[in-house]
């Protein structure tokens, strides 16, 4: 498994990394209320096809499946973000890299942390 991590140079796994968290939670809560918005988008579109689905159509069945669609609560997947931030000791500057993806930019800089 090391010899794939020095393969990729991910500053996940650099002895020179330091973690930002700070910046880590601040991008998680911009990323949340994105989504939120988009959520909110679509439940005013959905509410909208419901309206026009009892009102125009008379289509009780689609209303109600429409309603209850519209009707889900918001769910945030911090799974689903995935970039990671932190600061590089070695040249003492801000970084941000999605573990586990090859980086052709540190190849040259990586040194693994458990080496």
């Amino acid at each position: 498994m090391i010899e794939l991590e020095i393969l990729d140079a991910n500053c996940n796994n650099c002895k020179f990394m330091q973690r930002d968290l700070v910046r880590k939670e601040q991008a998680l809560k911009i990323s949340e209320q994105n989504e939120r918005n988009q959520f909110n988008k679509n439940v005013r579109k959905l509410r909208n096809k419901a309206y026009l689905a009892l009102n125009k159509d008379c289509n009780y069945e689609s209303y109600k499946q429409l309603r209850k669609e519209a009707e889900k609560p918001f769910l945030f997947s911090r799974k689903t973000y995935t970039i990671n931030y932190g600061n590089c000791l070695k040249f003492d500057k801000e970084v941000s890299f999605i573990a586990n993806h090859c980086q052709l930019e540190t190849q040259n800089c990586f040194q693994h942390r458990k080496i």
